[in-house]
């Protein structure tokens, strides 16, 4: 039994073996669990990946692209602000030159109304200093204003055009000749060169307060004093279209009435600063009624305008009403000169008194016969045309006892 014991031993130690073998088979039993702990908080791959979208750590290298791509992003929103704000600036001074521009029309307007008041008390008939520095005041103002805007030609229109004159008064239909002694505020410019001769200034005869004015002068001052009014009557938008008809019919047949005020005031300016008028070459000259033909040219008043295109019958352009007021003998200026030369008047600028320095001569005082021809002119595209007949009256109704 001893020798068994071995046996049996051996046997027990093999029993005990058994159980330590099961005993350290245990354990892997519940090894299965561990991974299943592991894979409830995630494989370490994992947390790897949701990382790249965070700032890495300070172990980690940094991820190429990020930054700079960030940068690229900031930069462009900065460049697409500062874009925004310079658009919004940009307008905003676009919007106050625009109001600048019309505050300053207001201001010449205001200024060459307030001269034609100033004329029309008559105060300046004995003083013709003051004449000529009134003259030099508006001419400085209006060419102040000028340049203060060089391109509002081109503003507002990008088609050809125009003529020269036509009074805010010619409007259509019977017009009363004036009886108010008005000289329009345009007749003070002097034209001519910017170093006026003597035959530039009226000459000063017996009677005070009275100054004969040259006849090629004041064709000049009428020219300007047309330009003057036809620009005030596109200007004034309380005029309707209908009453511009008359004066501005044949220019109304070939562009619309803003495009007519631009040449008005380019002519207007280009007039006072005895500069070219560049443009315009599509604008005709009307020959209504053999305007043009009367008489032949003399002086420089009317020089160059008949080198443009002409159209013998422009009566058609306008409706049937108004071509029964066109009919009959027209004028151009230069007609209107050779007119007056014939006539042997005397024109002046004074108060109704009588001329005692050419008995002789009929005196005419252009303080009412420039307004009286104005009221009825009608713009033949480069010039003021004048009906025979209302240039007659004129005379009469101008003229001074």
């Amino acid at each position: 039994m001893h020798g068994q014991l071995p046996i049996s031993g051996d046997v027990f130690l093999e029993n005990r073996s058994c159980e330590n073998q099961k005993k350290k088979k245990l354990p892997s039993r519940t090894q299965p669990q561990k991974p299943q702990k592991r894979q409830r908080y995630g494989p370490k791959p994992a947390p790897s990946l949701a990382k790249k979208r965070g700032r890495p750590r300070d172990a980690e290298p940094p991820l190429s692209g990020v930054p700079e791509e960030r940068r690229r992003m900031q930069t462009r929103l900065a460049q697409r602000a500062f874009r925004s704000r310079q658009r919004e600036a940009v307008t905003g001074l676009n919007n106050r030159i625009s109001q600048l521009e019309t505050i300053l029309d207001q201001m010449s307007l205001t200024v060459l109304s307030f001269s034609d008041q100033l004329v029309q008390s008559g105060v300046l008939a004995s003083y013709s200093g003051l004449t000529a520095h009134l003259h030099d005041t508006i001419k400085t103002f209006h060419s102040l204003a000028s340049e203060a805007n060089p391109d509002r030609e081109t503003q507002v229109s990008d088609a050809p055009s125009h003529s020269e004159d036509l009074p805010q008064s010619s409007l259509p239909g019977p017009i009363p000749i004036p009886s108010s002694n008005t000289l329009p505020p345009s007749s003070l410019y002097r034209s001519g060169s910017d170093h006026p001769t003597s035959d530039s200034f009226p000459h000063t005869l017996e009677s005070p307060g009275i100054s004969v004015i040259e006849l090629p002068e004041f064709i000049e001052r009428l020219n300007l004093a047309c330009l003057y009014q036809g620009n005030l009557a596109l200007c004034d938008q309380s005029i309707g279209l209908h009453h511009l008809q008359k004066p501005f019919g044949f220019l109304l047949s070939m562009m619309n009435r803003e495009r007519l005020t631009v040449y008005f005031k380019a002519r207007l300016d280009s007039q006072v600063s005895q500069k070219p008028l560049d443009g315009w070459e599509e604008i005709p000259f009307f020959a209504l009624g053999s305007a043009g033909t009367h008489y032949p040219r003399v002086g420089h008043s009317c020089r160059g305008y008949h080198e443009w295109d002409m159209i013998k019958d422009p009566l058609p352009l306008v409706s049937p009403d108004i071509q029964e007021q066109l009919k009959g003998d027209w004028f151009d200026l230069q007609d209107l000169e050779g007119f007056l030369r014939e006539e042997d008047v005397n024109l002046t600028l004074c108060s109704d008194e009588p001329n005692q320095g050419s008995p002789t001569k009929t005196t005419i005082n252009i303080a009412r016969l420039m307004p009286a021809l104005i009221s009825r002119g009608v713009c033949l595209g480069r010039t003021p045309g004048f009906q025979r007949d209302d240039v007659e009256k004129a005379l009469q109704y101008a003229k001074v006892p």
